[in-house]
């Protein structure tokens, strides 16, 4: 405990230097300098020894990287615009894709194509869109083809296959 204490103190001793500011007088005095060129060579010169330490202690890369964002202008950061339609090819594959940006959509709607039966009894509905959705649960829906359907974001980025004009719902998960 005593060790650690006394490594402490020396490491307060050691960086006090650096953390030192100028003298509440010192500052007093050129509060009082009326003119402002005078008035600011006395304020640089009081803090060239903060400033001195402060360049020269070395910049890791990620520092470098924050202070070039920092001081980009807004007008220099380009975003980029994603169209509906793109939106709508998109929705519902982000696991398809690694580091693709979550989805903007809330929901699509669509007509049925085919719907087919995977080994396990699952429905695999094809969409007029061409996108193609395997039900994850076991479900009572009555799907037929042309039915249009509407597929909503859920809880915990899955989906739910909803038949226009019911309640009933299936949980979905988007395989193309």
């Amino acid at each position: 405990m005593k060790i650690a204490c006394l490594i402490g103190g020396l490491t307060l001793l050691i960086a006090a230097p650096i953390f030192a500011s100028p003298s509440e007088q010192a500052i007093q005095t050129c509060k009082s300098i009326g003119e402002a060129s005078q008035r600011l060579a006395c304020y640089d010169a009081l803090f060239q020894d903060v400033a001195e330490v402060l360049e020269s202690t070395p910049r890791t890369p990620a520092q470098e990287t924050v202070s070039a964002e920092l001081t980009q202008t807004p007008e220099a950061i380009e975003i980029p615009e994603i169209s509906e339609q793109a939106q709508i090819e998109e929705f519902g594959g982000g696991h398809l894709k690694k580091n693709s940006p979550d989805d903007e959509l809330e929901q699509i709607s669509s007509s049925i194509v085919s719907i087919t039966q995977n080994n396990a009894g699952r429905d695999i509905v094809t969409l007029a869109n061409g996108q193609r959705w395997r039900a994850i649960e076991n479900h009572r829906l009555r799907l037929r083809e042309a039915s249009v359907v509407y597929i909503k974001r859920g809880a915990f980025n899955s989906f739910i296959l909803q038949l226009e004009g019911s309640n009933r719902s299936v949980r979905v998960r988007r395989i193309n």
